[in-house]
């Protein structure tokens, strides 16, 4: 079985529970050993992970030499990545769903401009100046926006 560190392979966990005594924390090292092996970034086992002071107490006392402070710092930076990427995900969506909002309204507007257009030909030219305003509206209320995430992140 291939590993996920570069290091040398680990010996398998006897299950002895000698790391679960010394654990300050009140956590079983031995479990949450268990759900990062199996690479189980949503098994439950891990949900006391964030709890890990990564003290080391429960290294020296294991009698396969598992590394598990090296594991456990391993697995908190997985879960942060896995979320990290989540959170990605979820702002492109919003931004997916924010641009299909404006071209709906976009195409809405030339609709109606195209349908006063052909019923009164002399309105045309205010629903032009009606659709200029609005784009002009849109882009200062977006500017606007965005100067205020630039400055209230500086």
């Amino acid at each position: 079985m291939t590993e996920y560190s570069a290091g040398p392979l680990v010996h398998a966990c006897t299950q002895c529970g000698a790391c679960e005594p010394v654990c300050p924390a009140l956590l079983s090292p031995m479990r949450l050993h268990a759900a990062i092996r199996r690479l189980d970034w949503a098994d439950p086992d891990l949900v006391g992970l964030s709890a890990c002071t990564e003290c080391g107490d429960c290294t020296p006392v294991c009698p396969s030499a598992i590394g598990l402070v090296a594991d456990f710092r391993y697995a908190k930076a997985e879960i942060a990545w896995q979320r990290e990427l989540l959170a990605r995900a979820d702002a492109a969506r919003r931004r997916f769903l924010a641009r299909r909002q404006r071209l709906a309204e976009a195409a809405e507007a030339r609709n109606r401009a195209l349908a006063a257009k052909s019923e009164n030909p002399t309105a045309s030219a205010d629903a032009a100046v009606d659709l200029l305003q609005a784009a002009l509206a849109r882009a200062r209320t977006k500017h606007l926006a965005k100067k205020a995430e630039v400055d209230g992140g500086a």
